[in-house]
C-alpha cells in the first residue's frame, strides 16, 4: 500500500464522494454519513462494527472500497496520489447461509461488482466443469467479492486460496452480515462462527480490516465478543475499553464503531 494521504482524512472523503458520483451516478445523494464513514474506514484498514436497521444500506460497503480502489487505480491522473490501495482489490463476505450469500451476490451485481457465492453447489458445478475455483479466485482477476460461510474456511482448497502471494496481498477486507448471529448460532450448532477471526487473522501475514454488521440491540454488550472473536485491535494506551473503537452515534438511529 503507498503511503502518505489516509482515506479518512478530507483529501480521501472528498475522493471517495467524486469516485461514487462518477460509477454510481444514479445514488445522486453520494454515500450517507454510515456508508462514508464504513467505506473510508475499510479503506485505511480499521476494524469496523456498523449497528443499523435493515434498509440503512450496509451493503454498501462490500461493494464500494473495491469500486472505489479500481477507480482510483485505473485513473490514477484523475485523483490525489498518495492514497492506500490494493492493485486487485478483492474482499472476503463471510455469510450465513447460502440464501443469503446468493442475495448479495445478485445485490453486488446492480453495482457492477464481480462477486461469487463459495458453497456446496458451486463447488460442485466447478468440479464437474473442471474450474479450479482455488486458482480462479487467489489470481484476484474474475471477482472482486467472495461469499463463503465460516465452515468452508476450514476446507483444504481455501487453504490454498489464502496462501497464494497474490490473494495475501490485495485483499482489502473481511466482512461479516449478520454477525450478532456469532453469539448466538456460534454459541450452539455452529461453532465455527466463533473462530472466524482466529482463523483468518492466522492465515494472512499482514493485517487487515474486519468489518461486521449487527442488529440494533445490546450494541455495548455484544463489544467484548466482537474483540475476542474477530480480533479486532486494541490500543496501544491503556484502555479501559474492549476495542480500539470509538462509538459514535449517527443519523437514522445508527451506530458506527471504528
Amino acid at each position: 500500500m503507498a503511503s502518505g494521504h489516509r482515506w479518512q482524512d478530507l483529501i480521501g472523503l472528498e475522493t471517495i464522494k467524486a469516485i461514487v458520483k462518477k460509477i454510481v451516478p444514479t445514488w445522486t445523494n453520494g454515500l450517507h454519513a454510515v456508508q462514508l464513514e464504513l467505506v473510508s474506514g475499510i479503506l485505511d484498514g480499521t476494524d469496523m462494527l456498523c449497528c443499523t436497521a435493515t434498509g440503512d444500506g450496509k451493503s454498501a460497503a462490500f461493494a464500494i472500497p473495491c469500486l472505489v480502489l479500481l477507480e482510483y487505480n485505473n485513473n490514477p491522473e484523475a485523483y490525489p496520489r498518495g492514497l492506500p490501495t490494493r492493485a486487485k482489490p478483492i474482499a472476503v463476505v463471510i455469510t450465513t447461509t447460502k440464501a443469503l450469500a446468493n442475495n448479495i451476490v445478485d445485490e453486488l451485481f446492480k453495482l457492477n461488482v464481480s462477486a461469487f457465492s463459495y458453497c456446496a453447489e458451486t463447488l460442485t458445478e466447478a468440479r464437474k466443469t473442471g474450474l479450479h475455483l482455488a486458482q480462479e479466485i487467489k489470481e484476484c482477476v474474475q471477482w472482486q467479492v467472495v461469499c463463503v460461510d465460516p465452515e468452508h474456511l476450514r476446507d483444504k482448497e481455501w487453504r490454498e486460496i489464502m496462501e497464494g502471494s497474490t490473494f495475501q496481498s490485495n485483499v482489502l477486507f473481511a466482512g461479516i452480515d449478520e454477525a450478532h448471529l456469532i453469539n448466538s448460532w456460534g454459541l450452539s450448532f455452529r461453532p465455527a462462527f466463533t473462530l472466524i477471526g482466529t482463523f483468518l487473522r492466522a492465515a494472512f501475514r499482514h493485517r487487515f480490516p474486519f468489518w461486521a454488521s449487527r442488529q440494533l440491540s445490546n450494541l455495548v454488550y455484544q463489544l467484548n465478543l466482537f474483540a475476542r472473536v474477530l480480533g479486532f485491535s486494541r490500543e496501544a494506551s491503556n484502555s479501559s475499553g474492549p476495542t480500539s473503537a470509538q462509538i459514535r452515534n449517527l443519523p437514522s438511529d445508527s451506530w458506527l464503531v471504528g
